[in-house]
């Protein structure tokens, strides 16, 4: 007489087949699920379409709050803190196109000056903080191209997976248009031109290095 299956203690044959259905079928289903998703991107003529696409997405995901009775909100959404961030990032950038130069005449008396020193604290800050996009030919995937923002990547399931492993700002960028840090383009120009950085000191800043001839985010 065999012994008695102890549950939980004893796999047997069937529910190790029943595990390697189940992986396979969960396999199948990943796989479908990115077929489809290559299909919809694919769909989409231009980079604004494609992500007001998956930001359309993303809002019905979320949906409305889940209460019964309406009161005010304390936490922001996912696509409500990418929109904050995003303006902050926006809003600095203003500041550095502005520092040191005179206000516009359009602009007088709504802002004041704005100092190259204390704009570079800010960047600094920034930077720090929320780390930096790759907009330069400089990555940490050197099989990234230099022009790929001109190119369709979101029709790309390839090129598009690897902008997304290059650092989860690219990956919000790319999926959603949303600036979550500074470009790296823009704080390198600032510095140097306006705040007389060497290449070097933004280099450190940014977190470049020089390996075998080739510059790379570590």
């Amino acid at each position: 007489m065999n012994d008695p299956i102890i549950p939980g203690s004893v796999s047997t044959a069937a529910s190790e087949t029943e595990k390697t259905r189940a992986k396979w079928r969960a396999k199948k289903a990943a796989q479908r699920a990115a077929e489809k998703a290559t299909k919809l991107a694919a769909g989409y003529a231009s980079q604004n379409e494609w992500w007001e696409g998956n930001r359309a997405a993303l809002r019905a995901k979320e949906g409305p709050p889940k209460t019964l009775v309406p009161r005010p909100r304390t936490k922001l959404t996912e696509l409500e803190a990418m929109e904050k961030q995003d303006q902050y990032i926006e809003d600095l950038l203003d500041s550095m196109e502005l520092a040191g130069e005179a206000v516009p005449p359009e602009w007088q008396g709504q802002i004041d000056f704005i100092s190259v020193e204390e704009t570079v604290k800010q960047v600094i800050e920034s930077v720090k903080e929320h780390g930096v996009l790759h907009f330069t030919a400089i990555m940490k995937d050197p099989s990234i191209p230099p022009d790929w923002s001109v190119k369709p990547y979101w029709q790309d399931p390839e090129l598009l997976e690897r902008l997304c492993a290059e650092n989860w700002q690219m990956e919000q960028h790319a999926r959603y248009g949303y600036l979550a840090a500074l470009p790296d383009s823009q704080v390198e120009e600032f510095l140097q031109k306006k705040a007389g950085w060497s290449w070097q000191q933004v280099a450190n800043l940014l977190g470049i290095v020089i390996e075998e001839g080739r510059c790379r985010y570590v």
